[in-house]
């Protein structure tokens, strides 16, 4: 699954929401200001999942890391936080999300879906957002097989890993194939495979292919290199 990359800003097309002041036991949506939305923010970009500015506002840059989030453990995609979202953060930085069947990789400083990104912000905000959704710490990253496939499919370790096996895999085979690196919604080190067809480099057909979701190249890479 490719999810749009989160800008640097949110987005003011907010007309049609109702803007409230978020607190500490509602939940949390699109529209919503204030404090508690800085620490949501803060955990997310901590995490990896958000890349946007930490300044308070649910917009839909916001939205759309709540969402990858909630793709990555497994429930609800709506991208409202609610007491079953707090509760898979709470777990997730604690490493009590079960591992599935499919696929557990470690988390590392490079690997694409580590979480060890530094948010823009320090002080207050970063330390309230620890103790809102629980202390960062280091953790093996796990993948729930999901409905639109995020986990179930082939492919094993994270997206360097798959980069590496698969680009062995064409090139023994005679295909002419790289990896690219670019930034993507979680990270910007993501990696994924192009081949060369008809005088042109394409992103290998991840889906077709069967691949996992989490593999799948993005079509937009901003600061895309050629890894080999």
């Amino acid at each position: 699954m490719v999810i749009p990359a989160v800008g640097a800003v949110e987005s003011s097309d907010t007309e049609n929401t109702v803007v409230t002041n978020a607190s500490a036991d509602q939940d949390m949506k699109l529209g919503m200001t204030g404090d508690e939305v800085t620490k949501l923010q803060t955990w997310l970009q901590t995490q990896g999942f958000y890349k946007g500015k930490i300044d308070g506002e649910f917009g839909t840059y916001t939205e759309q890391a709540v969402k990858a989030f909630q793709q990555y453990v497994g429930i609800k995609d709506d991208g409202i936080v609610g007491n079953i979202s707090r509760q898979n953060m709470k777990d997730l930085v604690n490493g009590n999300i079960s591992p599935s069947s499919s696929s557990t990789s470690t988390s590392t400083s490079t690997g694409t879906y580590s979480k060890t990104g530094s948010s823009t912000k320090t002080g207050s905000s970063t330390s309230s957002a620890k103790a809102a959704y629980g202390t960062s710490k280091s953790y093996s990253n796990s993948y729930r097989s999901t409905s639109n496939g995020w986990s179930s499919g082939k492919g094993t370790g994270d997206c360097w890993d798959n980069s590496n096996a698969l680009y062995g895999e064409l090139t023994s085979s005679g295909q002419q194939a790289r990896v690219v690196q670019y930034a993507n919604s979680y990270v910007n080190n993501h990696r994924s495979v192009q081949v060369y067809q008809n005088g042109a480099w394409v992103d290998y057909n991840y889906k077709a292919n069967g691949y996992s979701n989490r593999y799948y190249a993005q079509s937009s890479k901003p600061g895309m290199t050629v890894i080999k």
